[in-house]
């Protein structure tokens, strides 16, 4: 399975000074993402099955009223909670009930930004950058990498990975933004848009 991302916004450097600003920065891509991965899970046949399916391994009686049904979206958010957030892990979440499978994935980056290709400025070197893409592409670690409570349409929040581990290799293309910036001058420096392309590589039958 493949599909594209769109993140338009700040990109800070992992190493920037203030650290309250990178994870702001790591759950604003979140959000962003949040609802293209929403729309995905809408749309995906194994991933509806995922969210819609029974929990594997549960016994449902017959005298009992029937399961609510996105029980296996629930089952997910609950398990994967984080700071107030029910989190939904596109990759590596694997069938509610079940061990999670070691799916891994590529993601061919087209990366916009402020400098030309080939040259640092204020924005801070690629490599920072993209690692601060990654935080903001797996689920929190803990609840101190979230910053806001949720808001009722990210109830749950959908994210791309698990853990960025699953990430088995990753391509970067740079190139000059032309697109007049926005807000202020701050922000102009750090403003990127990039296009993720993300490739799933499954490990697990039901990818299939």
């Amino acid at each position: 399975m493949s599909f594209r991302l769109i993140y338009e916004g700040e990109l800070l450097s992992s190493n920037a000074s203030c650290k309250t600003a990178v994870r702001r920065n790591k759950h604003a891509i979140r959000r962003q993402l949040h609802p293209q991965l929403k729309r995905l899970w809408e749309t995906e046949k194994t991933l509806r099955y995922y969210a819609f399916g029974p929990i594997v391994g549960k016994s449902y009686r017959s005298d009992e009223p029937p399961p609510p049904k996105d029980e296996g979206l629930q089952y997910i958010a609950v398990k994967y909670s984080r700071g107030g957030f029910g989190f939904v892990p596109t990759i590596g979440v694997g069938h509610p009930g079940q061990e999670d499978p070691n799916d891994i994935c590529s993601l061919d980056i087209l990366f916009l930004r402020r400098e030309p290709p080939g040259r640092i400025v204020q924005g801070g070197d690629i490599d920072n950058r993209i690692k601060t893409l990654f935080d903001g592409l797996r689920l929190p670690q803990n609840g101190d990498d979230v910053t806001d409570p949720p808001e009722e349409h990210e109830k749950p929040m959908y994210c791309l990975l698990r853990d960025d581990q699953l990430i088995s290799d990753v391509r970067v293309n740079t190139d000059l933004l032309l697109r007049p910036p926005k807000g202020t001058a701050k922000h102009k420096l750090n403003e990127v848009l990039l296009v993720i392309e993300v490739k799933i590589r499954p490990t697990s039958a039901l990818w299939l």
